[in-house]
């Protein structure tokens, strides 16, 4: 009955990744998981999203 309804998977695979809510600290990085990433220090003391992929 459901099979009428199923579409074949795309050509690309979805890409999986976790998103965070981070702030920006005054040394111009953020945390995630125990390690730090940098960003521009225009952003620093504000709220970003962090998108982390394998």
């Amino acid at each position: 009955m459901e099979r009428d309804f199923l579409r074949p998977l795309p050509d690309i695979p979805p890409e999986l990744a976790t998103w965070a809510s981070v702030k920006l600290h005054g040394n111009s990085h953020v945390q995630f998981e125990k390690s730090f990433y940098s960003a521009p220090f225009t952003l620093v003391h504000k709220s970003l999203w962090l998108r982390a992929t394998e």
